[in-house]
């Protein structure tokens, strides 16, 4: 199984960057076989290998839409959990977009 998680990653010093990173290092320790991408926002540390990888694919003040769709479109996962937080993806309908836009994917 391969799970894609969108969201901030360190070094940004901030709660949903650490609670991505005990996720995917917690499901990597309990789920053998499982593989963890991470798309990242771009003030994130891409990094490969370990128990999981982290790419940046979007930034959170532009139209970050197509830069996660087509990062998700890439690493073909089975499961993908966005994060949630308006200090990522802010208060306007971008977000909306997103999810209409990712219809083709179902």
């Amino acid at each position: 199984m391969h799970v894609c998680l969108v969201s901030n990653y360190f070094p940004q010093a901030c709660g949903i960057a650490s609670y991505t990173h005990y996720l995917a290092e917690s499901l990597c320790q309990v789920t053998p076989g499982i593989a963890i991408t991470v798309s990242a926002e771009g003030k994130s540390s891409p990094h490969d290998g370990g128990l999981f990888d982290v790419r940046t694919s979007f930034e959170s003040d532009g139209d970050y839409v197509n830069g996660i769709l087509g990062h998700i479109d890439a690493c073909g996962p089975d499961v993908v959990h966005i994060q949630h937080e308006y200090g990522i993806f802010g208060l306007d309908l971008t977000f909306r977009t997103l999810f209409r836009s990712s219809e083709a994917f179902w």
